[in-house]
């Protein structure tokens, strides 16, 4: 598999059955944010948003690897 080829695919995953079945990547990284912001509100007052959220997913994909 080639460069391209990976991209096109992460795109349709990513875009395809994932969106279907979660909603926009967006909205629900929002919602995440909102919920961790929530848990973390009482602990030390952190304030995360989508891009944090991204970040934090990605960490956690690379830590169960």
């Amino acid at each position: 598999m080639n460069a391209v080829d990976l991209i096109e695919k992460a795109g349709a995953l990513v875009g395809g059955d994932r969106a279907e079945q979660h909603g926009d990547k967006h909205t629900n990284f929002a919602n995440i944010a909102s919920l961790w912001n929530a848990y973390l509100q009482p602990k030390n007052g952190a304030q995360i948003n989508a891009t944090d959220v991204g970040y934090m997913m990605a960490l956690l994909k690379i830590a169960i690897m």
